[in-house]
């Protein structure tokens, strides 16, 4: 349900971006020109999703957020 709800919250491109490189298993280089962008943007997407994603963890659980960092 967590992943669920935090995946409504991404917009398309980070989206997009998260199924390509974690379902499909694609590189940044990869997903960069299959979504024709640079890879530079593609990292950036990746990074704030991952960033949405430990601001998610901390306010759904700080237990949940300290166990996943160790």
């Amino acid at each position: 349900m967590f992943i669920r709800d935090f995946a409504r919250e991404l917009d398309g491109e980070e989206r997009h971006c998260v199924i390509l490189r974690h379902i499909h298993g694609l590189s940044v280089s990869e997903i960069a020109e299959v979504i024709n962008c640079s890879e530079r943007l593609v990292q950036s997407l990746l990074q704030g999703v991952e960033t949405k994603l430990r601001e998610s963890m901390k306010q759904e659980s700080p237990a949940f957020e300290q166990a996943i960092l160790v």
